[in-house]
C-alpha cells in the first residue's frame, strides 16, 4: 500500500512535468525520500510492498542497508520491477566498465537523474560518500 502511494506520487510528478518545473519535482522526490529515511511517509525499510523479506534475500547488501539504516529498499528491489532499477539490473549495467565502482558511488552519493529510462530520479545525500563507495562495491558483487 504504502509503496502504491509513492508510485503513484512520482507518476503524479512525471504527468505535471510540463506544468511543474524539474526543480519542484525533484524537490518533491527528495522530500519523500528523506521522509522514508525517518520512517515517515513510507515507513523506512518496510515500504517495498510492507515486505523487508527482498532485502534479507541480497546477503551482504541488505545486511549493510539494514545495518546502517539506510532507505534502499524504499524504492529498490534486488530483483524485479520497483520504483527504481532493481539492484540486479544496475550491477549488470556497470559490469565490466572501467571506473565502475566510483561511477556508481558517486551516483548513489549524489542522485541521478535521467540515466535509468522510466524511473523517477533519485536524490541526492541518501548515503555518505563511505556508504555509497560501499554500496557500489556490494551491487557490483551481484553481478559477479
Amino acid at each position: 500500500m504504502k509503496l502504491s502511494v509513492l508510485v503513484v506520487l512520482c507518476s503524479a510528478l512525471a504527468v505535471l512535468g510540463g506544468r511543474v518545473s524539474y526543480a519542484n519535482s525533484h524537490q518533491a522526490l527528495e522530500q519523500v525520500a528523506m521522509s522514508s529515511m525517518r520512517g515517515g511517509m513510507m515507513g523506512g525499510m518496510r515500504s517495498n510492498g510492507g515486505n523487508s523479506a527482498s532485502v534479507n534475500k541480497s546477503g551482504p547488501l541488505g545486511v549493510y542497508i539494514q545495518s546502517n539504516g539506510l532507505s534502499c529498499i524504499s524504492c529498490h528491489a534486488v530483483s524485479g520491477n520497483s520504483v527504481g532499477p532493481a539492484f540486479t539490473d544496475i550491477a549488470r549495467r556497470y559490469a565490466g566498465q572501467a571506473g565502475a565502482e566510483d561511477n556508481l558511488a558517486e551516483s548513489i552519493a549524489n542522485g541521478v537523474s535521467e540515466r535509468w529510462k522510466g524511473y523517477p530520479p533519485m536524490p541526492a545525500g541518501l548515503a555518505s560518500k563511505a556508504q555509497a563507495k560501499e554500496l557500489a562495491r556490494l551491487i557490483l558483487d551481484l553481478a559477479r
